[in-house]
């Protein structure tokens, strides 16, 4: 008797068996994003829980400025620590989004990027762009900035 032949990485990536999560993110991309919003202060703070595609991301957009619409403050906050992948046109329509609310005369921040979304802003370097802030995780609630360059 002979042993069965082992498959190899590439016959097991095309076994449809079982999708690894970048997979199943592109084969089945979701066409909503849930976007919380929540007011603090005089802060609006959007958050991001579903990556943001090619696919969704007008969507995305529309909801991010109905929702910045309807609760007005001098500042708006895109929180990016639960979106766990973003390509090169959500960083476009995230730049339009702040373009377009800078115009108003608010400010706008992305807040706690994920590594993999931070990845993809140095990648592009579209991180130049944008405020970033970081929010310690601990009690002091320390919160630092990266300002984009000028």
């Amino acid at each position: 008797m002979t042993e069965p032949r082992r498959a190899s990485r590439a016959d097991r990536r095309k076994s449809p068996d079982v999708l690894t999560p970048e997979e199943d993110r592109r084969t089945n991309p979701s066409l909503e994003v849930r976007i919380h919003p929540e007011v603090r202060d005089e802060e609006v703070q959007l958050v991001v829980c579903d990556p943001i595609t090619a696919d969704n991301c007008f969507h995305a957009k529309k909801t991010m400025m109905a929702l910045v619409a309807r609760h007005p403050g001098p500042v708006v906050v895109i929180d990016l620590a639960k979106s766990s992948y973003i390509d090169t046109t959500a960083l476009a329509i995230l730049f339009d989004v702040k373009k377009q609310i800078t115009q108003q005369g608010r400010s706008f921040f992305l807040q706690d990027p994920s590594r993999s979304v931070l990845r993809m802003m140095n990648l592009t370097r579209m991180n130049r762009f944008f405020s970033i802030r970081f929010t310690a995780n601990d009690e002091s609630g320390i919160i630092r900035t990266t300002e984009p360059e000028a």
